[in-house]
């Protein structure tokens, strides 16, 4: 479903604690891109400048699609 080098967005919602994770959510807000992944779980590396990679179940990620307005 997911490939290499694939931006997706990290749905945060209901993550580790069962609500909003508020010390986070100004990180998560933008983009992952996937650095490896399989059939059951993503590793996502930000885009910005923070040196961490995260590894997530498949099912908390989905595609960025970028929304040009014309």
């Amino acid at each position: 479903k997911y490939k290499v080098r694939d931006e997706v967005i990290f749905d945060i919602f209901n993550y580790i604690i069962g609500r909003l994770y508020n010390k986070f959510a100004l990180r998560f807000k933008s983009f992952f891109r996937i650095i490896k992944a399989n059939l059951y779980i993503v590793e996502l590396i930000l885009f910005k400048n923070i040196k961490v990679t995260y590894v997530v179940n498949i099912f908390r990620v989905k595609l960025y699609v970028l929304r040009l307005l014309s």
